[in-house]
């Protein structure tokens, strides 16, 4: 099955984006179909503001109205538990109401056929909201994304801010390292993240970024208290 193959079943899509590669590929194929494309982006505190850019830019260069949804996901009861799964259960439920409000037939995410079902529990939230993932109903992979999209948003993979809190997640936590890491993006790392457990942050790197890592360490040490480099190595 093909893209233009699913598109064509459409007057009107609404498309969920998150600033990554996958979404962007998927707006930018669906934008050239002849269905009217909305796209959806929620800002929640366990997004860096970086990606909402990003998401705003790839919906301007497609000509695709983009409606950018708040969502106050540490409100959430029950969050700690089974995040993963609770909070995009409730995303899901926001862009889908917004999206039917706008007279879209269909909701599309950008999970790709690389994507493991089993190591991703928001699949059940996909599934139970009905939205649709064309990307891996095509067998398109992570690969042949990363070789066909803009690219300006061909970037890495980033899971939420709330996958680096270790133990209790907080407002203010979340805030540190989404500014510490918002700083890593600034001075050209690629591919890392900021773990953080309310003292110490473990600054996981790539092979190539981390003999930069005492370039970086007075500032983020601004930020908090302790910042060690981590053991584990990106794989850019």
């Amino acid at each position: 099955m093909r893209l233009s193959d699913i598109f064509k079943d459409y007057k009107k899509i609404g498309i969920a984006v998150s600033g990554g590669a996958d979404s962007a590929y998927l707006l930018s194929e669906a934008s050239r179909s002849d269905a009217a494309v909305f796209a959806y982006v929620i800002r929640s505190v366990f997004q860096p503001e970086r990606e909402i850019g990003r998401a705003v830019r790839v919906a301007e260069k497609c000509g695709v109205p983009l409606r950018i949804i708040d969502y106050d996901v540490l409100s959430i009861s029950g969050i700690s538990e089974n995040r993963c799964y609770r909070c995009k259960q409730g995303l899901l439920g926001l862009i889908t109401a917004c999206a039917s409000n706008d007279g879209c037939e269909v909701v599309f995410d950008g999970t790709n056929a690389s994507d493991d079902a089993g190591d991703r529990p928001g699949m059940k939230a996909l599934a139970e909201a009905g939205v649709r993932s064309p990307l891996r109903e095509c067998g398109i992979t992570k690969d042949y994304i990363r070789a066909h999209v803009d690219p300006e948003f061909n970037v890495p993979s980033y899971s939420c801010l709330a996958t680096r809190i270790r133990g209790e997640i907080t407002l203010e936590k979340i805030r540190k390292v989404d500014e510490a890491e918002t700083y890593l993006e600034s001075m050209g790392f690629e591919d890392f993240r900021a773990r953080f457990d309310g003292t110490t942050a473990s600054l996981e790197l790539t092979a190539r970024d981390r003999p930069r890592f005492d370039t970086v360490r007075a500032r983020l040490e601004t930020i908090f208290d302790e910042v060690i480099l981590s053991e584990v190595i990106r794989g850019h």
